[in-house]
């Protein structure tokens, strides 16, 4: 079993069980649009500004720590190694977006929507059978 069912099964349920209802009762999908109906929209501008400040700041220490393995790996100054990492990032994240997912080959079968593809210490798995295709298992 992998270690993000310890944690997901208990908050899966939790917001089955208490949250949905609650949205549902008050008419709201979402902790934001519950602080704008219940506080006004003075609570719902500091809410959302304050999640963008704390994603930026998120972004610039997972950014940090990225240069700072760089600068132990190759001994790079800092301030390079955080130029590109930077680089890297905004490369990667561009060419993503740019590329097109490819469809599987005809008589392959299809994996599910949105799926990633099977991997094996980083070299796509293809299935053996179609049984084999239909079960996922965490390995």
């Amino acid at each position: 079993m992998h270690c993000f069912w310890i944690g997901a099964v208990p908050a899966m349920l939790f917001l089955a069980i208490v949250m949905m209802p609650f949205y549902y009762g008050s008419k709201v999908r979402s902790v934001p649009e519950f602080m704008r109906r219940r506080f006004g929209t003075g609570a719902h501008l500091v809410n959302a500004l304050s999640f963008a400040v704390a994603q930026i700041l998120i972004a610039g220490i997972n950014l940090f720590l990225l240069a700072t393995i760089v600068n132990a790996l190759l001994g790079w100054p800092l301030w390079i190694s955080l130029i590109v990492a930077a680089a890297v990032v905004l490369s990667y994240i561009t060419l993503g977006a740019s590329v097109p997912r490819s469809s599987s080959s005809p008589g392959s079968p299809s994996e599910p929507s949105g799926a990633p593809p099977r991997t094996v210490i980083g070299r796509p798995q293809e299935p053996a059978s179609r049984a084999e295709s239909v079960s996922w298992t965490c390995r």
